[in-house]
């Protein structure tokens, strides 16, 4: 089946008119027909009437026939691989096509997810009515398409030309791999080279190519940035961050551009290219934007320069314009992402067994620390401890010829979250090791239920079998409606636990019965036998209550309910419950 044709049907799905002129477009020779054929609506001529697009979540609707549009959305379409899915999801977008006057087709829209009402072909494939997963989130393409413009085109025709808007945004340079800053003036230079001679200036498209796949767009990034010349342009305008397409079209085209990379084309000398979110862009650079681009680089690349402690010191004082930034790239640590530092320390500590003490800078503000180590003026490694209510003190732990640096840092926080572990070090002139990380305040609550996990002693034991002894009290809440629940409708299990980290000289870490995550953090289950005994008898002395309770109970209270019963202990109570609920949902256990 002629793939041109049946892009254009679907693609019409999501037309966006504004105006009336858009209803009437002089080139019905060029719309899908949709026939129907044992049940399965194919698309083999070209005569659809119009297909109205409504917003769900505001009830109005739009209707647009554009030819260029059509085509995008058909092509859009067209790339998607669809996975069957039997979830249900609330719609945000709904199309509906219209043959002559008639609807023959809905297809909803609401994230990843498309929905088709009737059995349909789109290319090869043959779609069941019903839900379907795609690989990349649609939400905004289906926005612009409904609003009667184009995010993200699979194709721009020529000519046609772009520009970054005048905004706020972050930096980075990368010379074929190698992010480090050598002189101060560089930053300076780079963000007005970005400001003046790209931001808002209209450049010429010499080439335009889609990349739908996320990992190969990413794998084509990390080339550039391996092998050119390149600049980082972030948060550009803050989310949803667009470039602007100029062209011949009657409908306008944006560009997804959260993250670019502006690298030099080695091949073509005075073209340049653009990463961007799901597309690169080759366009024509002019002899003054080539000049200032090759400034910038070679100026950065004329002296290799490390910073000492005295000349972060002495920059910190100073405060000049991106003083900061600089110190990161030039260390090669990770950037400053909070608020300013407002204080600097130098010391002199002895942090392992060897003979020469580390020169240790503590750059911090309120919420935040940062620690420096050198080793004479050679950078070894960095430690951040602190955010939010973590903290920022820090101190030293010797156990023989080991010393450990332990200090707390936030690890989640937002509604319902605040995650606070202690953090425990080695250092040596290779750099630090993370030995530990374990939870020191640990509050999760998400609707219905959740857990606070504290605390109350932690003991270093230093004899022949070194460990670390934490004492924890555990809270468990539950929304259950009972006579002893508070106000809010909830009811607090209190208990205690104890968790044991022991050295293993191996290894060089502290190990326990719970392993790490990822991130190298042990995650503590908010259980204890205490909370099982106290659930269970709760559970027997109120039974019949939750016998009653649980029957007007609603769908999004049972996490609450299989938290509940999972900490009771066996018996023929929790089993009958677990039955009840059965009845009523689906139990996943935990």
């Amino acid at each position: 089946m002629n793939k041109l044709i049946i892009a254009a049907l679907v693609g019409l799905l999501v037309f966006t008119a504004c105006d009336e002129d858009t209803n009437k477009t002089g080139n019905e020779n060029v719309l899908p027909t949709v026939t129907k054929s044992e049940d399965v609506i194919n698309i083999d001529g070209i005569n659809i009437s119009s297909i109205n697009i409504k917003d769900l979540n505001t009830g109005l609707d739009s209707i647009l026939i554009k030819d260029g549009i059509i085509r995008e959305f058909c092509e859009l379409l067209n790339e998607m691989k669809f996975t069957k899915i039997d979830e249900s999801y609330i719609p945000q977008y709904e199309a509906e096509i219209f043959d002559g006057g008639e609807p023959v087709l809905k297809i909803s829209f609401m994230g990843n997810v498309v929905s088709f009402s009737e059995k349909m072909m789109i290319g090869n494939k043959v779609l069941e009515s019903g839900n379907y997963e795609i690989e990349n989130w649609i939400s905004d393409n289906i926005k612009h398409f409904y609003e009667g413009t184009v995010l993200d085109p699979q194709q721009i025709e020529l000519p046609a030309s772009i520009y970054l808007p005048e905004a706020e945004f972050d930096l980075e340079m990368v010379d074929r791999g190698s992010t480090k800053v050598n002189q101060q003036e560089v930053y300076s230079q780079l963000y007005e080279f970005v400001a003046k001679s790209f931001c808002s200036q209209k450049v010429e498209i010499v080439e335009y190519e889609r990349v739908d796949d996320y990992e190969l767009m990413e794998e084509k990034k990390q080339i550039a940035r391996k092998n050119t010349r390149a600049i980082i342009i972030q948060n550009i305008g803050g989310y949803g961050s667009y470039i602007k397409v100029d062209s011949d079209n009657d409908y306008d085209e944006w560009i997804s551009a959260s993250y670019i990379v502006l690298s030099e084309c080695i091949e073509k000398p005075g073209i340049y290219q653009l990463y961007l979110n799901s597309s690169i862009i080759d366009f024509k650079a002019d002899g003054e934007f080539v000049r200032i681009f090759k400034n910038v680089f070679d100026t950065n690349a004329k002296e290799s320069k490390n910073l000492t402690p005295d000349e972060i010191e002495a920059l910190f004082n100073e405060k000049t314009p991106y003083y900061m930034d600089y110190i990161c790239k030039n260390l090669g640590i990770e950037s400053w992402r909070w608020r300013e530092a407002n204080r600097v320390e130098k010391h002199k500590k002895s942090l392992n067994s060897g003979e020469e003490p580390y020169t240790v800078l503590e750059l911090c503000n309120d919420i935040n620390l940062r620690l420096l180590f050198f080793k004479e003026d050679k950078f070894i490694d960095y430690i951040d401890y602190g955010h939010r209510t973590a903290g920022t003190e820090y101190r030293l732990e010797k156990v023989g010829d080991k010393i450990f640096i332990v200090g707390r840092k936030n690890r989640g926080h937002g509604t319902g979250e605040e995650r606070n572990f202690e953090e425990w070090y080695t250092l040596s002139d290779e750099g630090k090791k993370l030995v530990i990380s374990f939870p020191y305040y640990d509050f999760i609550q998400p609707p219905y239920r959740g857990y606070e996990l504290t605390a109350n002693n932690i003991k270093l034991n230093t004899g022949e079998d070194m460990s670390i002894v934490v004492n924890y009290k555990v809270r468990k809440f539950y929304m259950m409606d009972m006579d002893i629940a508070n106000e809010h409708g909830q009811i607090t299990i209190e208990g205690t636990k104890r968790v044991i980290f022991k050295w293993d000289d191996e290894k060089s870490v502290f190990v326990s019965e719970y392993g790490q995550n990822d991130m190298g953090m042990v995650e503590i289950p908010p259980e204890s036998d205490d909370i099982n005994k106290k659930c269970t008898e709760l559970l027997k002395n109120k039974y019949q209550q939750l016998i009653k309770i649980m029957s007007p109970t609603s769908e999004d209270m049972k996490d609450s309910w299989r938290d509940f019963l999972y900490n009771c202990e066996d018996c023929d109570e929790k089993t009958a419950l677990l039955e009840r609920l059965k009845d009523k949902y689906l139990i996943i256990k935990p």
